[in-house]
């Protein structure tokens, strides 16, 4: 999908799959907290910033699952 936006930055397909992996990794960091997979919450946080560091969504989660990481941590 890089490769595509690289040379189409307006190219729908590629902007949503690119959209569909962060939130995919928004998932599985989900799943994550939920088990209490406190490293791979913060491994999946990242990949989907990464992926999608404008995105909303995905700034809203990270704040909201950073938060639970942070209180099982006892911070």
């Amino acid at each position: 999908y890089r490769q595509v936006l690289a040379l189409d930055p307006s190219n729908q397909q590629a902007n949503q799959g690119i959209e569909r992996i962060a939130v995919r990794y928004l998932e599985l960091a989900r799943e994550g907290a939920q088990q209490q997979r406190w490293p791979s919450v913060l491994k999946y946080l990242s990949k989907a910033r990464q992926i999608s560091p404008h995105n909303e969504k995905i700034r809203s989660a990270e704040q909201r699952l950073r938060a639970l990481v942070d209180d099982a941590k006892g911070g």
